[in-house]
């Protein structure tokens, strides 16, 4: 029973991780941020977490929710300079979330020179 219980709490851990938060961008009073921690897969192919934190909490809304963080789920190929938006999520600024959306068979943008989404692809392709 002890071993199951060590075996649970093991798997269970491998699921939830904390982030670890990088500025890798801003304009202005916002951030861009990566999660070190959720880079995943073999280059030239990435995904990785993103967050958009919003300076003004009026700025953005959802009803009558504030929206301070809008949690991005991406892949990144590196080669293609693309990326793909595949999750987003609203969140309050204490982290609980507002609304999630799932993004099923977008095709990939192009990142442009100078923008926030070539900051991310260097960041993310570097490591």
């Amino acid at each position: 029973m002890r071993l199951f219980i060590a075996v649970l709490l093991i798997g269970f851990g491998s699921f939830a991780h904390a982030a670890e938060w990088v500025q890798v961008s801003q304009i202005g009073n916002n951030v861009r941020e990566v999660d070190v921690s959720s880079i995943r897969g073999g280059k030239p192919v990435l995904n990785f977490t993103s967050r958009h934190v919003i300076d003004d909490t009026g700025e953005f809304n959802i009803g009558r929710n504030a929206v301070k963080y809008l949690v991005m789920e991406q892949q990144a190929d590196c080669d293609k300079r693309s990326t793909l938006m595949l999750s987003s999520e609203a969140q309050r600024a204490d982290g609980s979330m507002i609304s999630k959306q799932s993004l099923v068979a977008e095709k990939p943008n192009a990142v442009l020179q100078g923008s926030v989404d070539e900051d991310i692809l260097k960041f993310v392709c570097a490591r």
